[in-house]
This record gives C-alpha cells, structure tokens and sequence, in this order.
C-alpha cells in the first residue's frame, strides 16, 4: 500500500488463521497462579540480615499482604514504527530505537548481510519507557522490506501497539511484617516474583566468551574459568531445574562469596553495601571498580585502600550513562542526529585518498578495506568517540587531583574534590558567588 488508510483497509479485508502455538490457551490467571506457587518456594537472595525466622515467629502481631503488577503496555506516544531499505549490498533502517546495536544485529541476521553492511539511522524515540529496547518489530519490517523492492514503513496502530506491546511483566510480591506489642516492626521478608529480563537479553548483552558469574535460585552461583555458553547453560537449567553443577563449572556457596573470588578486577554492578568491614579483608581483586551506586562502605573502603586494593568510585565510574544521556539531550535541541553533517563530506574526502594511495603505489584496496577506510562516522560512532573523550578526560583530572595534592590518598576524594572546583568555577563565572 502506498498510504496508511489503504494498507489498514487492506489488512482489515484479509481472512487471516494464525498458529497460536502451544500456549494459545494460557491465560493472565494461569500465569497469576503459576507466580503465586512460585512465590512460596525459594529463591535468589538480594538481601538477608539477621534471624528473620526467629523474629517473626517471637512478634506479637504477623501482618501479610500480597501486591500485584499486571502486565502493562508501555503506550508510548508514537505507536512502533520503522522504514527499512533492503538492497543486494546493503540496508538502511530509520528508526526511534534505544538499542542501535541491537538493531544492527537483527537486522544483518534476518538479510544475511554482515552487520558493516547495515546502517541505522536513530531518530527520536517519541518516547521510549522501555519499549524501544525491543527489535521485535524492527525485525518484522526488515522480514517485509526483504520482500519488495525499495524502502518499505511498517507502522503499527495504537490497537495493534496495545495488543502487541512487549508488556512490562506481571510481579507478584509477598510482604510479611512482624510487629512488637507497640505496633513496631521487628521482622520483615519480601519476596518479589517475575519474569527476569536480562535472562532474555544476556545474549545480546555479554559474549560467551565473556567471564561471568551469574546468580540463579538460591545460594547458587557458578563461574566459568574458560567462558560461560548461556545457550547450554539455560538448556542445563531445563533438564535439570538448576543451574548447579553445570559441566565444567564450580558451584559457589553461598552466592556473597563470589565476591571473595581471587580475581584482577572486581565488578559490583548490583547492590550497595556488598563490601563491608566484614568481608573487605578477604576480597582478593586488585581492583575495584564501583558499577553500583555505593557498593561499598566507608569502613571497607578504608580496609580495601590499607591493603593497597585500587577502587575506582562509582561517583566516577557510573558517569558514562549519564554522559550520553547529555549527548542526547544536546542532539533533542538540535534536532539534528550527529554526524549528519559532515558524514558524507569525510567520506569523499577519504574515498580522495584512498584513490591518491591507489594511485600512487599501483595497490587497489579490496571493497571491505575501502568501506573500512573511506567510512565517515556515524551517530554511535561519534557518541562513543565523546563519551571516550569524557571518560579519559575526567580520569585524568581526578588522577592529577590526587597527585597535587598529597593529602589524598584516593579516587573518591579527588573526584570529590574535582568536582567541588568546577561547580566552584562555574559559580565564579556566572556571578552566582560571591
């Protein structure tokens, strides 16, 4: 169809029986009451402090109370769109997408093509919330684009938007308190029950190649020495409902001292509070480096920095997701992607030289080292090349804070202090102080 109206009248007019496949007769209730049976048994611990069991059961008052999150669809305020052009050489996706890489991927599997080959051009989301870090229907409209020739706009009403939504999950929390004679609690467990969402996108996100520890179920952990295969791992979770004693794997129990494994680089992307004056004396790391906000605290710092542990703060650390959400709000008010400008212009210049190159030595360049050489950069490639920049620049400023001034002895308080003297500076030249 060539506008909306015609392809919605055509759409309405076809006699369409799909394959539900085998979970056509599951229902939100089913689902509901799996959760419900789920939320009785064990799971991963987040976080356990005292004799739960032994407080409860001497409380003078037991209150429960089960909240439930329905399934909801993210209803953002443009519908799901994207235009594709599939060519024998290449594709074009334009596209509001918070996943780029993602986009990319899925698009070079469905053509075939290797992933140099495909280009996305990322719009403004129209408002994200989450559900544009889903490919599902960047990927059905390449399967459609793959079918005709010529850019093709696949476009989802709000109907087909809100039927179709990869809803936020269904939770199912379980709250029991135990209050004292004076109504005060002294107990408290929380289990939260629902689908996981990084086990769908682990995938995508960490290579198997990738060292991992990954907790799953209750004080169960493992770790691959040689590189985890999720792929295997999940099937082994299937056939044995556990992830323990996967071939070739060593259980960890209980799942906190993963953090005590002798290792170069420690990661607490998580919780805060994981290292305290407790365990601080056994972590093995020769480097910390905070992923979390406040992971560790002021008395294990201490510790970790008297053993001559490095620990780069998260104060530092956690900057580059919100570097880029400063490039973003930079390209809103502009309204104009990066590397839109000048994109083509770097590309002539260098197809220029290498020609010149060619000419000079007699040598051609095969088509992938031209494309590789000539290519002018695109938005990610840019955005990537400033949140560098950012990083390696701030890094610096907080090292050379810290070498000035021989009264600091860590990261955490050069960046502190760092940061202090541009809001300092910044006061300064605007008048604002004094």
């Amino acid at each position: 169809a060539d506008a909306t109206w015609a392809a919605k009248q055509g759409l309405a007019a076809l006699d369409i029986r799909w394959d539900e496949g085998p979970n056509a007769n599951l229902s939100s209730a089913d689902i509901v009451q799996q959760l419900a049976a789920a939320s009785q048994k064990s799971g991963a611990v987040a976080r356990k402090e005292g004799d739960v069991a032994a407080a409860m059961a001497g409380a003078a008052q037991r209150v429960e109370a089960i909240y439930e999150l329905p399934f909801l669809a993210h209803a953002t305020m443009e519908p799901v769109n994207c235009t594709v052009h599939v060519r024998p050489d290449g594709c074009d996706i334009w596209v509001g997408t918070q996943v780029p890489t993602f986009t990319q991927t899925a698009a070079a599997k469905v053509t075939g093509l290797p992933k140099a080959k495909v280009q996305v051009h990322n719009h403004l989301l129209g408002g994200g919330f989450g559900r544009r870090l889903e490919v599902d229907f960047i990927t059905r409209a390449v399967q459609v684009a793959t079918q005709v020739t010529g850019p093709v706009q696949v476009i989802w009403s709000r109907e087909e938007d809100i039927q179709h939504d990869m809803y936020r999950p269904y939770y199912y929390d379980r709250i029991a308190a135990g209050l004292d004679t004076h109504g005060m609690p002294v107990a408290w467990t929380h289990r939260v029950t629902g689908s996981s969402i990084m086990a769908r996108v682990v995938n995508e996100l960490f290579p198997k190649t990738l060292r991992v520890m990954r907790a799953a179920g209750v004080h169960q952990l493992f770790a691959m020495v040689k590189g985890l295969d999720v792929d295997a791992v999940v099937k082994h979770q299937k056939q044995t409902g556990s992830i323990l004693n996967f071939p070739g794997a060593e259980n960890i129990t209980p799942t906190n001292l993963a953090l005590e494994v002798e290792c170069d680089v420690l990661i607490p992307a998580a919780l805060e509070n994981q290292i305290t004056a407790e365990n601080a004396s056994r972590i093995k790391a020769k480097i910390v480096a905070e992923a979390a906000n406040g992971p560790t605290t002021a008395a294990a710092e201490k510790i970790l920095l008297d053993r001559g542990v490095l620990l780069i703060p998260d104060i530092f650390l956690n900057a580059g997701g919100v570097t880029v959400s400063y490039f973003e709000w930079i390209k809103n008010l502009s309204h104009v992607r990066f590397g839109r400008v000048g994109k083509r212009f770097e590309e002539a210049a260098q197809e220029r030289m290498v020609s010149a190159i060619e000419k000079a030595t007699g040598q051609v360049f095969s088509d992938d080292e031209r494309h590789k050489i000539a290519h002018g950069a695109d938005e990610i490639d840019l955005v990537n090349s400033g949140l560098e920049e950012t990083m390696v620049s701030a890094y610096r400023q907080i090292h050379e804070q810290r070498m000035r001034d021989s009264r600091i002895t860590d990261l955490r308080t050069a960046a502190f202090l760092n940061a202090l003297h541009k809001v300092a500076t910044t006061y300064l030249e605007l008048g604002i102080f004094p």
